[in-house]
């Protein structure tokens, strides 16, 4: 007896639990509907609707992969009209049908098979002219010569209209008189209008000129001094060293400076 109490109220539970799930289920179905409709703009799909199916799945890379197959299918069916899911079957017949989602399904009953235009390629090649006729050709000779015949008569009518236009040496240099009048210009009046013209004023610096810092420092030597200096030869270098050193108090504390003059007078002696 307490074994199948127990189960009769585990029964009892189970059940107000599943009714209590499926309420809430129910609940929240229908608001994740209204959610969901109010953002629906899709076209309605009928049966024998002609769409595109998604692809859902990739192999490596498909940033710029295409999202739709591209054989198109047929809807055959949706069996039930209150879920949005339709059984679908590819337009060729080959492969089974699938029951898939209005989401992954493109309507394209506006786009109609038709057969790709061929492009030509290649050139047409010319036709070639058909021969003339013995007629015909000498039908163009005596068309050329007349031709020749009109061209000789205008050229000659033309030189004698030149010839009676032509004008007198008289009138000819008349004119070249003129022009060179109404050419020349006077040289006064040249001069004149240069000497109007105001001087250009050249544009000097207010401020003050100084030399910079280290010429006026005068701590620096010129080339030509330091030129006469590299020039004093050897021996007179070393003879003023000794010298030197000659002044200091040690060489005269030591008693030294007769044996630096007797070295000055060795280097003297030996150059």
């Amino acid at each position: 007896m307490p074994a199948t109490k127990y189960i009769k109220g585990l029964r009892d539970r189970l059940s107000s639990a599943y009714q209590l799930a499926s309420e809430a289920s129910k609940k929240a179905q229908a608001t994740q509907k209204e959610a969901y409709d109010l953002r629906v703009r899709g076209a309605s799909i009928q049966k024998g609707d002609r769409v595109l199916v998604k692809i859902v799945y990739f192999d490596g890379r498909h940033k710029l992969a295409d999202k739709w197959e591209d054989i198109p299918y047929v809807v055959l069916d949706q069996p039930n009209q209150e879920i949005p899911v339709f059984t679908v079957i590819r337009e060729d017949g080959e492969g089974k049908t699938k029951k898939l989602h209005r989401n992954l399904l493109l309507p394209v009953g506006y786009i109609r098979d038709q057969e790709p235009v061929e492009l030509q390629t290649t050139k047409q090649r010319p036709t070639p002219r058909p021969r003339a006729t013995d007629s015909e050709s000498s039908l163009a000779e005596d068309s050329d010569a007349n031709a020749d015949i009109s061209d000789e008569v205008t050229s000659l009518s033309g030189d004698a209209q030149i010839e009676e236009t032509e004008p007198t040496g008289s009138a000819s240099e008349d004119a070249e008189s003129i022009s060179s009048e109404d050419t020349t210009i006077d040289d006064d009046d040249v001069h004149q209008d240069t000497d109007e013209l105001p001087p250009v004023e050249i544009r000097r610096s207010g401020r003050e000129r100084r030399p910079p810092a280290w010429f006026r420092s005068g701590q620096f030597e010129t080339s030509m001094a330091v030129a006469g200096r590299t020039s004093i030869p050897e021996w007179r270098q070393k003879a003023d060293y000794i010298s030197s050193l000659a002044q200091t108090p040690l060489f005269k504390a030591t008693g030294l400076e007769r044996d630096a003059a007797r070295t000055i007078l060795d280097i003297v002696n030996h150059h």
